[in-house]
């Protein structure tokens, strides 16, 4: 284990039982309490006595005390001149308390005068220093108590794998709470765990975003494959479950029902596509209900930022789902409590199926609706009881549809739209709208006693709230996003803020976000520990997707985040305890909630990449705490994902004491100094299975190429560590196709092309040069250019070529390389064919052309993919020779377009129409959409009816005009196929790789699901290669042994090209010449 840099005080161990860890804890808060008492009753009577003391000093008889026979002696006796000298020297005593009491009295009096106008800056004397040192040393009781405590910290039991704290529906319901109440949050006596939280077994860790949002790994969230498959609504539908994970990539057409349905929602509102919700303020989401996150993930593309919130769920959570995606999510519930949101908080409240009866409870639930909404925000609601055809066959559903519209009508909400089973309200921006109402015609505006702005948990109101609120701006008053985070001197105000604060805020993370980013390196917790410096890689952008801000504050770390272009998502946290800006990072267009620490945060275990806390623990610590660091650790260690990352920012002191509880958290600590103290965790992949404690070895362990040191359990003797298994796959390395549908002689054609790939632009790059020759030391500079991965060696591996290249010494004395004579003599070969092939490459640049939706396609697009056509380095300077087919026109923002001149009929006939009319039942048979749907998946009619029709779709002719299409309906996914399949035997070897085909995807009109429909097609398409880095075939062009039926001769000349770059020397084969 790497050692810490800077190793905090270690305090006495405690003798005793070590294995009764609740007993002690108990102990220690009753102790604290004792203290407490005593030093208060203490003081009280320190304060009593002293003036006593003072008049009357203590003669009493004591065990050490002078007596006179068994007798004390009496100071008041008269008679004496002792006692007369006595009584005098009282009488000047009781004169001088009487003034220090008057000089005390004018003191009080101008203190209190003081404190009414710096009320909360003045420490209220003995009382104020008295919790002053409580506080401080129950610190260090803390500090000296830590290790010994932390040493005995077992590992929660499995059940807890999934576990959230406050929210036990079996208990619930054995407490009488039933109608909803069982599952929502009951938090009364604070829930903690003191049991650090295991993985299960078959955890791996996530994949990096955005890979991560489209696929996630079974093992490491709580579902069953029958959870996957009955699912009933849309968006919970949009997955398919495979081997070792569930992919939310579509795979069937009715999955394009997502997009279908946010366009949807933008239409009704009035916008041209969902692309615009930015333009009509509308920025954060509240998703209600929001199945697995395809409407937020499909937003997001957008700059929408959704929040999702749902019911605790013990297995198939929505909310566990979301996060492990990437999404944000937390889980809430408003069935009987308000939510931990400001007023005015969300741009849009989004409800599709989510399963809350609107109608119940006198309109209570849609009036916290209209309480988190802003000002001219929008309501969209999706259920079978809003369409028309429904109601009006059923009363009931009638009923329902009517108190709710009616409801909303009351609370001044303007429907928008009524389309199927989705209509779309629009909150009023005015609010006189109120007051304007018939009276008693619906809920009362709240008064300011009951108008709470940011409520935690409390009972749900029937009063409108938010309405008395300075922050009462329409969304359409506010600046669209990203200028909405950058608020201005007069909305600061609202806030009572200044732009300096702000400002001075800003600058303060986006210093610390590039120290930070920086430090997140496993170099400072190695053997030899050292800061990373400028020679070390940087840490990758998406290192880090779901992010916990502990203490938000201002929200500047998201900020920061933000604008350092990473990307992660921040949930900001506002503690309970402290100063409430969480209305201001909701109004920058940021999300958050209000949460006290001091109880178990509403997620699923791991579900954060980073837990970062910026003066929480100063915070805590100013406060009479209910908790203590260890419960707030043992927190983060739940929220934690494995192998993620805590920064903590604090007090040098309350650093050190939370670096001591570290050991027994199972996490790596340093110390790094600089202003306050930061201090950086790194969080261990543990896994406990029975009685075995296993640190996972594969994908996560090794952090920039480094392994991370092994941690086992505390418990000995039950401790076994496994052989590193084998690397687990990626998208990057995992083959798409798998047995028995592989076809090797394909994957052989992709490895060819990859190995010699460096061969290829080599040759193109060098033919460029001025008589064909580059310096050695100049060739070594060039990996970009010649598209050789960092660090290898250019030179070496031309040298590797013998028959293609060569090097010799100049004149100059300086190593040069060229081509060999014998390559020389094939690039004249080549450069005839290339003249000889001249029609037929204008013809493919005129069909491309004639497909393309507007007759156009850039020339630098047509340049990026010339090698797969054929086209030749110079074809821009031979279009000049052709004005009767193409033209190149220059549009306003500068970009150089080739334009069709004439359309020629006899040209606009595919490859597969001409094989249609010689064999029509075969490429019938090629193009039957392969479709099957048992009972287990749950289809619905009308899905099932549209898979069918789509086989029954006559053939759509890629040069047909496209834009008449409707881009989703099933006419237009047949043309898609046609255009790919045209494209492709364009091509001189009838294939493409996924750059080339994206590189045409607006000319083409494909969509973003064009992967998953050529896998649907595999009599006619094989996709090979990785999942990532795919290949697609046009199987008719080959034979059974994967050899092009039709070679073009300047496949031809490559296959010669590669023959003869494999060898050593001539005498290697036979080389025609």
């Amino acid at each position: 284990m790497a050692r810490p840099l800077h190793r905090g005080p270690s305090g006495p161990r405690i003798s005793g039982s070590s294995n009764d860890f609740l007993d002690s804890q108990m102990k220690d808060k009753t102790d604290k309490e004792d203290l407490d008492r005593r030093a208060s009753s203490d003081n009280n009577s320190f304060a009593f006595r002293l003036p006593v003391r003072v008049l009357f000093p203590d003669n009493s008889p004591s065990k050490h005390g002078n007596t006179e026979n068994g007798f004390a002696s009496d100071p008041f006796m008269a008679g004496t001149p002792r006692s007369r000298h006595k009584l005098m020297l009282l009488l000047l005593k009781l004169s001088l308390v009487l003034i220090v009491i008057l000089a005390l009295t004018g003191s009080f009096w101008w203190t209190l005068s003081i404190s009414t106008t710096s009320r909360g800056r003045i420490h209220h004397g003995y009382r104020r220093l008295q919790e002053q040192l409580v506080s401080d040393l129950w610190h260090i009781g803390e500090l000296s108590l830590g290790s010994s405590r932390l040493k005995d910290l077992e590992f929660c039991p499995q059940e807890y794998e999934n576990n959230v704290p406050c929210f036990n529906v079996s208990e619930n319901l054995a407490l009488g709470l039933t109608d909803g109440n069982e599952y929502d949050r009951h938090c009364e006596n604070g829930m903690r765990q003191n049991c650090l939280v295991l993985p299960p077994v078959n955890y791996k860790i996530p994949l990096r975003w955005p890979t991560g949002r489209d696929v996630i790994w079974v093992g490491n969230v709580k579902i069953t494959a029958q959870e996957v498959l009955s699912s009933g609504s849309l968006t919970k539908r949009m997955m398919m479950l495979e081997e070792e994970q569930i992919s939310f990539r579509s795979a069937s057409l009715m999955f394009d029902g997502v997009e279908d349905y946010s366009h949807q929602i933008a239409e009704m509102i009035g916008l041209r596509n969902e692309s615009n919700f930015i333009q009509a303020g509308v920025r954060t989401i509240l998703d209600i209900g929001c199945g697995y996150g395809s409407f937020g993930a499909h937003l997001f593309s957008s700059q929408i930022l959704t929040m999702c919130i749902a019911n605790y769920e013990a297995s198939g959570s929505q909310v566990q789902l979301n996060l492990e995606r990437g999404l944000p999510a937390m889980i809430g519930s408003f069935i009987s409590k308000q939510l931990p949101y400001p007023s005015l908080s969300f741009d849009m409240l989004h409800c599709a199926r989510c399963g809350i009866d609107w109608d119940e409870r006198d309109g209570i639930l849609l009036i916290e609706v209209d309480r988190v909404l802003k000002p001219g925000g929008y309501f969209v609601w999706t259920s079978p009881i809003t369409n028309a055809e429904t109601f009006r066959r059923n009363k009931v559903n009638q009923k329902r549809w009517k108190l709710v519209h009616d409801f909303a009508e009351n609370l001044c909400w303007e429907m928008l739209s009524q389309q199927d089973e989705t209509v779309v309200w629009k909150k009023t921006s005015e609010r006189n709208c109120y007051s304007s109402r018939k009276p008693g015609s619906g809920p009362s505006i709240c008064s300011k006693g009951h108008d709470v702005e940011s409520p935690y948990y409390r009972p749900l109101q029937a009063c409108i709230g938010g309405t008395q609120s300075r922050r009462w701006i329409p969304i359409e008053g506010r600046k669209t996003w990203p200028y909405r985070a950058n608020l201005n001197k007069s909305e600061l105000a609202i806030y009572g803020l200044h732009p300096e604060e702000i400002t001075e805020d800003a600058e303060t993370w986006k210093m610390a976000v590039r120290n930070y980013w920086s430090l997140l390196s496993p170099l400072i917790f190695s053997d030899h520990p050292k800061r990373p410096g400028d020679e070390d890689p940087s840490p990758p952008y998406n290192m880090l997707r779901n992010v916990l801000d502990m203490n938000a504050h201002f929200g500047g770390f998201n900020s920061a985040l933000l604008a350092a272009g990473k990307s992660a998502w921040v949930m900001n946290v506002v503690p309970t305890n402290g100063p409430n800006y969480l209305p201001l990072i909701l109004d920058r267009g940021f999300v958050g909630v209000l949460h006290d620490w001091c109880e178990p945060f509403p997620t699923y275990p791991r579900t954060y990449d980073m837990v970062h806390a910026a003066g929480l623990l100063s915070l805590e610590s100013d406060h009479q705490r209910r908790c203590t660091i260890l419960d707030l650790f043992t927190e983060i260690d739940r929220l934690l994902r494995p192998e993620g990352w805590v920064i903590i920012h604090d007090k040098a002191f309350l650093v050190e004491s939370a670096r001591a509880l570290t050991t027994g958290l199972k996490w790596e600590a340093r110390v790094i100094y600089g202003g306050n103290i930061t201090l950086i965790h790194i969080h261990l992949l543990i896994l406990l299975d029975h009685h075995k404690t296993l640190p996972l070895k594969g994908e996560g362990t090794k952090i920039f190429g480094q392994t991370k040191p092994k941690k086992q359990a505390t418990k000995e003797n039950q401790c076994r560590v496994l052989k590193k298994r084998k690397k687990d796959e990626s998208p990057r390395t995992k083959l798409v196709q798998t047995q028995p549908n592989l076809i090797p002689h394909f994957e052989h054609i992709v490895e060819r092309d990859a190995y010699f790939r460096f061969l290829t632009k080599s040759k193109d790059f060098l033919s460029k040069q001025p008589h064909r020759v580059l310096r050695l030391d100049d060739a070594g500079k060039l990996y970009r250019e010649l598209g050789f991965p960092r660090g290898r060696k250019v030179a070496r591996s031309l040298q590797r070529h013998p028959l293609i290249f060569q090097t010799y010494r100049h004149d100059d004395n300086k190593m040069w390389i060229g081509f060999t004579d014998f390559m020389e003599a094939l690039l004249e070969e080549e450069r005839v064919i290339i003249d000889s092939m001249e029609l037929d490459r204008v013809n493919k640049v005129r069909k491309l052309l004639m497909m393309s939706t507007n007759k156009r396609i850039p020339l630098s697009k047509i340049y990026h993919c010339r090698s797969i056509f054929g086209i030749p380095e110079d074809f821009r300077d031979r279009v000049s020779k052709y004005p009767n087919f193409f033209r190149i026109v220059v549009e306003e923002d500068g970009k150089r377009v080739l334009e069709l001149v004439n359309w020629d009929p006899l040209m606009a006939v595919s490859a597969m129409e001409r094989e249609f009319m010689v064999d029509e039942e075969r490429v019938k048979r090629a193009f039957r959409f392969p479709v099957k749907h048992g009972k287990d998946l749950g289809l619905e009619i009308e899905d099932e009816r549209k898979l069918n029709m789509l086989n029954s779709l006559p053939l759509v002719s890629p040069y047909s005009d496209g834009s008449r299409l409707d881009l989703w309906t099933l006419e237009a996914e047949k043309y898609r196929v046609g255009v790919l399949h045209e494209f492709l035997s364009l091509t001189l070897e009838k294939r493409a790789s996924i750059h080339h085909v994206v590189e045409f995807k607006e000319e083409f009109s494909l969509t973003k699901h064009t992967y998953q429909m050529l896998l649907k097609q595999p009599r006619t398409f094989y996709l090979a290669g990785t999942e990532m880095n795919w290949v697609v075939f046009l199987k008719d062009a080959y034979d059974l042994d994967g050899v092009l039926i039709e070679k073009d001769p300047q496949v031809v000349f490559n296959e010669k090209l590669y023959k003869h770059a494999d060898m050593k020397e001539m005498g290697q084969g036979c080389v025609d010449q």
